[in-house]
């Protein structure tokens, strides 16, 4: 889905957002602009146009908070960029409609300049309206738990 430009000569790239359909929920994946108000436009086009259940999961570029009816920010509320090793930022964050969150956490850096996010989403329970998977249950696995994935080595030089 192509998303609002900035209209300034010399605008910022545009932007895009990838939606997919998983059952009855939503996903879009984003990198939203840099600008403040650009941004939370960009955001407000995605939140408009998705349907029932609903996660909006990426890079959102914003600082803080993002407020929308109906959806809630569930993290992760740590830092997933640190700009000149000195200033935290938590710029990548999921918002959820219809879902429940049981843990979000941001993942040791790779080759990014960002921290990754780990999210542990599911439906929320139709029957009484209440939160199913609120907190993990005992015995559940954390993320700490899973096994990691393999370091990213990029070779240097000819083969």
């Amino acid at each position: 889905m192509p998303l609002p430009v900035s209209r300034i000569p010399g605008r910022l790239p545009p932007r895009f957002a990838q939606v997919l359909r998983l059952g009855n929920i939503t996903v879009a994946n984003v990198h939203l602009s840099h600008g403040q108000l650009l941004n939370r436009w960009q955001l407000l086009r995605i939140i408009r146009t998705v349907e029932g259940p609903a996660a909006v999961i990426g890079d959102y570029n914003t600082i803080g908070p993002t407020l929308f009816p109906g959806f809630k920010d569930v993290g992760p509320r740590e830092p997933t960029l640190i700009a000149q090793k000195l200033f935290p930022f938590r710029l990548d964050r999921c918002l959820i409609r219809g879902l429940e969150c049981a843990e979000a956490r941001a993942l040791e850096r790779g080759p990014s300049d960002h921290r990754p996010i780990a999210l542990e989403l599911a439906a929320a329970e139709q029957k009484t309206g209440k939160s199913s998977n609120r907190r993990r249950r005992r015995g559940q696995p954390k993320f700490g738990n899973w096994p990691r994935a393999p370091e990213l080595r990029i070779p240097q030089g000819p083969p």
